[in-house]
């Protein structure tokens, strides 16, 4: 299988990277915030929510 997107075509639609402190490592700046994932169950949840 072979893709027929260019590399720069790829490029334009990818995320930027950021160098991770003083190593060699490039991570893109996306975080997921998944505190309440968990659901009301946990000790420190958010308990019932009224999503009406």
């Amino acid at each position: 299988m072979s893709l027929t997107h260019t590399d720069a075509a790829a490029s334009k639609n990818a995320l930027p990277k950021r160098r991770l402190g003083r190593t060699d490592m490039h991570i893109t700046p996306v975080g997921l915030g998944a505190w309440a994932i968990g659901g009301g169950d946990w000790a420190v949840g958010w308990g019932s929510q009224d999503d009406t």
